[in-house]
């Protein structure tokens, strides 16, 4: 008998079996046709179910992307906005202001210079001597100068009041001696002279009258000071107090040397015009309102386009490609059975066995999609 050809799939040449005898080929033909009957009534029960499950599927992804678009368009909403408010903030602020600060430049100082008039004495000698520390001993007279000037453009009149001030660290009591009084315009000086021997023999007596005595005594020259001061047309009058001190007692007396320059500073103000920052702010206002314009205007554009669904076709060349250097031409290869199975049903395509090289396939629009089981799959899903 000739021996027959039986034909698995629309494919002439691959998928063959050869079998022994007509009845066995019959056999094999109304088994193929029941395992195809049967796989088509479950294809077609798994398309039924499968479809309304697909199609829960895509009302729920499409849902989920309209809220998210929604979402979206708030949130660039609120930025658009708060932009708005942050330019109109900016734009509220002046470019430049007014600020009032103490004009330094101006300022009275008073500068004390002092020695010291020594008798006939085996240390320094006779004559006028200058130290911070003089030995009362030795120390007849202490003559000084003070000098006032007001510093800056501007002119300036003081009326003064020096005099020398004599009291115990207690404050129980003190006497004063006048030195001179006047009034000055601008710049001047003014010397004054104290009796250390005369202010000694005070000492003794007050404290034999009282029976108190002191270890340390305070001894001053106070300039009381009422300066007039003009500068820019702006004229002021402050009260000013600079003093130069010691420290006496039997055997030294001491000078305060922070005493000996006195500066009295703030006495006027300036104007100054200083930016704000506005300027900047403005700028990068200007920006992000722009900015956020623009992401909103897109935002809205690409809302108002429908949800596009995708398709099974463009889902698998998405998910596989081909492998080059393995297969020539348009060949895929997956990792499973259960893959090529969905590409079956997605292409309404059977899927063939070459029971020679154990494999499995399916063809569909010049494509092929393959699933080896002797040899590795190397198919990289996309």
């Amino acid at each position: 008998m000739k021996k027959q050809k039986l034909v698995m799939s629309d494919d002439t040449t691959d998928g063959v079996t050869h079998p022994n005898n007509f009845d066995e080929a019959v056999r094999a033909l109304h088994e193929y046709e029941t395992r195809m009957s049967q796989g088509a009534r479950e294809d077609t029960e798994a398309k039924v179910k499968g479809g309304d499950k697909m199609g829960k599927e895509k009302a729920s992804k499409k849902k989920k992307i309209t809220s998210f678009r929604a979402v979206i368009l708030c949130v660039l909403g609120v930025f658009l906005v708060a932009s708005v408010l942050n330019m109109h903030a900016a734009y509220s602020k002046p470019l430049e202001k007014t600020i009032t600060e103490p004009d330094n430049k101006c300022y009275f100082q008073t500068t004390f210079e002092h020695y010291a008039m020594l008798g006939n004495n085996s240390l320094y000698g006779a004559g006028p001597f200058r130290s911070n520390i003089y030995f009362t001993g030795l120390t007849r007279w202490l003559n000084g100068t003070f000098e006032f000037e007001f510093v800056g453009d501007g002119s300036s009149t003081t009326s003064y009041n020096c005099y020398v001030l004599l009291e115990p660290e207690n404050g129980y009591w003190s006497k004063s001696f006048p030195i001179s009084s006047g009034t000055r315009e601008g710049k001047f000086k003014q010397n004054f002279s104290m009796n250390i021997t005369e202010y000694r023999n005070l000492i003794e007596i007050i404290e034999k009258q009282t029976n108190v005595r002191e270890n340390d005594y305070k001894l001053s020259v106070v300039s009381e000071m009422d300066v007039t001061a003009t500068r820019e047309g702006e004229s002021i009058t402050r009260r000013i107090t600079p003093t130069l001190s010691f420290t006496m007692n039997d055997r030294l007396l001491k000078v305060d040397t922070n005493s000996t320059q006195v500066i009295e500073k703030n006495l006027f103000t300036r104007e100054r015009v200083v930016p704000t920052g506005a300027d900047k702010d403005r700028k990068m206002s200007l920006a992000f309102l722009i900015v956020s314009a623009l992401a909103l205007l897109t935002g809205m554009a690409v809302a108002s386009r429908p949800v596009r669904e995708v398709t099974e076709e463009e889902k698998n060349k998405r998910k596989y490609k081909p492998v080059e250097g393995l297969v020539e031409g348009g060949v895929f290869f997956v990792k499973s059975l259960e893959d090529l199975r969905k590409i079956a049903r997605a292409e309404e395509k059977p899927i063939l066995h070459d029971k020679e090289r154990r494999e499995y396939f399916v063809r569909a629009e010049g494509r092929e999609y393959k699933y080896c089981m002797e040899e590795p799959n190397e198919g990289t899903k996309v």
